[in-house]
C-alpha cells in the first residue's frame, strides 16, 4: 500500500513539473491537462484538499490564461473554502494563507468583484509582511500576484512598491531572465497609470529589449510588451508609433492565443481609440464593438470592463451627434462604474467624459457635480487634480453665474 502510495505521489509530482514547464512556454492546454491529471492521481490517493492548494491555483490560473474565467472561478472556489483550514502556526501555512488571500483577490477582480477583493489583498499584504525565511522565488511569486492586484484596484502606488521589491529579489531567482522583464514591465503599467508616461516608457522598452534578447519567450509575452507600449504611446499622442506596436500584438496574439482570448479586448479598445484619434469614427466604433461583444461573452455583464466599452461608444455617439444614443452608454458606464468601481481612479475618467456630455447638452449643474465627482476621485489616487477638470469646473461656474 505504501509503495503504491509512494509511486502516486510520484507520479503527482512529475505531472506538476510537465505542467508548470509548459505553463512557462505559455502551452495553456497542455498545462492544463498536466495538472488536472495531477489532481485526479492526488484525489485517487486520498490527499487533503489542503495538498490540492497549489494544483487548484494552477488549474484556475490556465483557464484564465485560457479566457474561460467562470471556469476558472470553480477552482478559486475550491481555494476559498480552504481558508478556514489553515492554522497560521509555521512559515509554510503564513505562506498557504497569502496563496489563499492573493487567489480570491484574483478571482474577485476576474469576475469584476473590485471592491470585496481590496480587503483580501491588504490581508495578503500584512500576513506576507510577518513571514520570515522565505525562500526568494517562492516570495517572488506571492509578491508579485499582490503587486498585481493592487495595480487592477487602482492602488498604484502601493502596487509600484511591491512590484520594486520584487526587483530587488530577482537577482536570487532561479529564473532571473523571464521574471526581471515581467517585473520591469509591471513597474511601467503603475508609473502608466500614474500618469507618469516618459518613466514608464523607460522601462516598458527595458522589459521588451529583455523579452526580445530571450530565444525562449512567448508571443503571448512579447505581445503584450507592443500592446503596452501602443497604450502609451496613444496616451502620448504618438499615433504612428502606437499604431505599429498595437499591429504587432495583434499578429502574435492571433497566432498564439484562443479567438476569444480576454487580451483581444485590449487589442480591440486600443485600435478603436487610435481611430478615434484618427477621425475614423466607423472604425472605432467598430473596435469597440467588437471589444464588447467579446467581453460580453466572457465576464458577467456588470463588468467594469464593459463600464469603459461604454464610456468609449458614447464618446463616438457624442461625436457623431447621437445625443441620446451617447447618454444610455454614458448611463450604463457610471451605474456599472459606481457599483463595482466605486473609489476607483477609473471612475474619474467616466466622471469626466459624462461631465462633457453633460455640459454641451446644457446641463451645466449636473456637469459640475460631474466634474468634482472626477476632481474628488484623482485627488484621493494622486494628490491633485486635473489642470483640465479645473478648468473646466471653472467654465461650467462661470456658465451658471
Amino acid at each position: 500500500m505504501g509503495s503504491c502510495a509512494g509511486r502516486g505521489k510520484k507520479m503527482v509530482s512529475d505531472y506538476e513539473t510537465k505542467g508548470n514547464a509548459y505553463f512557462t512556454k505559455n502551452e495553456f492546454y497542455l498545462a492544463l491537462k498536466s495538472f488536472k491529471a495531477a489532481l485526479e492521481l492526488t484525489e485517487n490517493i486520498k490527499s487533503s484538499e489542503k495538498n490540492n492548494l497549489w494544483l487548484y491555483s494552477k488549474i484556475a490560473r490556465c483557464y484564465c490564461s485560457l479566457g474561460s474565467p467562470k471556469e476558472a472561478a470553480l477552482y478559486y472556489k475550491r481555494i476559498k473554502n480552504l481558508e478556514v483550514e489553515v492554522e497560521e502556526d509555521s512559515v509554510s501555512d503564513l505562506i498557504q494563507l497569502v496563496y489563499i488571500y492573493n487567489s480570491i483577490g484574483s478571482c474577485r477582480i476576474m469576475m469584476g468583484n473590485y471592491i470585496e477583493s481590496l480587503e483580501v489583498f491588504e490581508k495578503s499584504g500584512k500576513t506576507l509582511a510577518n513571514i520570515s525565511n522565505i525562500i526568494p522565488d517562492k516570495e517572488i511569486e506571492l509578491r508579485n500576484e499582490l503587486g498585481l492586484g493592487l495595480q487592477r484596484l487602482g492602488k498604484y502606488s502601493e502596487s509600484l512598491e511591491v512590484h520594486l521589491k520584487v526587483l530587488n529579489l530577482i537577482g536570487k531567482s532561479q529564473d532571473e531572465k523571464k521574471r526581471k522583464s515581467i517585473a520591469l514591465c509591471n513597474i511601467a503599467s503603475c508609473l502608466f497609470r500614474m500618469e507618469k508616461y516618459t518613466e514608464a516608457l523607460e522601462y516598458y522598452k527595458k522589459s521588451l529589449e529583455s523579452r526580445e534578447a530571450d530565444e525562449n519567450i512567448s508571443k503571448v509575452d512579447l505581445g503584450t510588451s507592443y500592446n503596452n507600449i501602443g497604450a502609451l504611446y496613444l496616451k502620448m499622442d504618438k499615433l504612428q508609433e502606437a499604431i505599429e506596436m498595437l499591429n504587432l500584438a495583434d499578429e502574435l496574439w492571433e497566432n498564439s492565443l484562443p479567438l476569444k482570448h480576454p487580451n483581444f479586448s485590449k487589442i480591440f479598445n486600443n485600435l478603436g481609440v487610435y481611430n478615434f484619434k484618427q477621425g475614423n469614427l466607423t472604425e472605432a466604433i467598430k473596435y469597440f464593438e467588437k471589444s464588447r461583444v467579446l467581453i460580453e461573452e466572457i465576464f458577467p455583464d456588470d463588468h467594469p470592463k464593459i463600464a469603459f466599452i461604454y464610456c468609449n461608444l458614447a464618446i463616438c455617439a457624442k461625436k457623431e451627434g447621437k445625443m441620446q444614443e451617447a447618454l444610455t452608454y454614458y448611463t450604463k458606464s457610471k451605474k456599472i462604474g459606481e457599483d463595482k468601481l466605486k473609489g476607483h481612479p477609473d471612475m474619474a475618467s467616466i466622471y469626466n467624459n459624462y461631465a462633457s456630455y453633460l455640459y454641451s447638452s446644457g446641463k451645466i449643474k449636473e456637469a459640475k457635480e460631474m466634474l468634482n465627482n472626477s476632481a474628488n476621485v484623482r485627488k484621493i489616487t494622486f494628490g491633485y487634480n486635473s489642470p483640465t477638470i479645473s478648468t473646466n469646473i471653472i467654465i461650467c461656474v462661470n456658465s451658471l453665474e
